[in-house]
């Protein structure tokens, strides 16, 4: 099994509270933690020493080893933490970055050839003859007015990707009325960051990585990205459910508009 390594300098001991810190918080996984070794040289950054990290599953052989390793830093971490991989290990693949409780999606095939299960945070449900958006991720429970417990909002570690959910579907909606008559694609205006960022939270909801690990296995694409957020918003069946819709109206004499095909995104905004 490959995984990915973590320098964390200066520091001799972590808790998992410090992983938040850190700007290590989507490693957080009680069925797969972090296991430390220290490091009394110096580390990858080759200024001080510290803990080299790693799931306790995934890398065997844990230390800093300098020949056979490869190492960059975490744009943006707080603490100079970096990532690494043994240089000539297979790229870990999403079987080894699994979290232990997997949400349910759409399987898709990034860049690196993999098939990555992107979860669904907008659920499209059929009911009575007509369908709409029903929140797919763990809810908590609310006891209502007259008694009656009922789902709730998304838990709080899932409230960042709900409302991704809720801004790409806006998005998706916008362009879908804004397309010209007869066109066969659809353009969804997002910042390119914001476009792949999401795509990288959304993944997260099912695996241990960030953006800095998705660089280092190339899994991404800006098609790809477009599609992990389709998936978010469980597209691919609502656009089995509009072309089932017209087929049938269609059949019996009548049609109405829908969409052609999957919204793409479109460059930096």
């Amino acid at each position: 099994m490959a995984g990915f390594l973590y320098f964390v300098p200066g520091r001799d001991a972590i808790a998992p509270e410090d992983l938040q810190v850190l700007g290590l918080g989507y490693l957080v996984d009680r069925a797969r933690p972090l296991v430390p070794r220290p490091l009394f040289g110096n580390g990858p950054d080759g200024k001080q020493s510290g803990l080299i990290l790693a799931l306790a599953d995934a890398v065997p052989d844990l230390g800093f080893y300098p020949q056979r390793q490869v190492w960059k830093p975490i744009p943006g971490s707080p603490a100079g933490v970096m990532v690494g991989m043994e240089r000539d290990a297979p790229l870990p693949a999403p079987g080894d970055l699994e979290r232990s409780r997997m949400l349910s999606g759409h399987w898709v095939e990034l860049a690196d050839g993999q098939e990555w299960l992107a979860p669904i945070a907008r659920c499209w449900l059929e009911h009575g003859g007509d369908a709409g958006w029903v929140c797919a991720l763990p809810c908590r429970s609310r006891l209502d007015e007259s008694g009656h417990w009922a789902s709730g909002d998304p838990l709080p570690r899932y409230e960042a990707v709900w409302d991704l959910a809720a801004r790409w579907d806006g998005a998706n909606q916008a362009a879908i009325a804004d397309r010209e008559e007869g066109g066969e694609e659809v353009s969804v205006s997002f910042q390119f960051d914001d476009l792949h960022e999401g795509a990288v939270l959304a993944l997260q909801q099912n695996y241990l990585l960030g953006p800095a690990e998705v660089d280092m296995i190339g899994c991404l694409t800006q098609d790809d990205a477009a599609r992990v957020l389709n998936a978010l918003v469980d597209l691919p069946t609502r656009l089995e459910w509009v072309k089932k819709k017209l087929a049938a109206e269609s059949a019996g004499g009548s049609s109405s508009p829908g969409p052609a095909a999957a919204p793409r995104a479109t460059g930096p905004a």
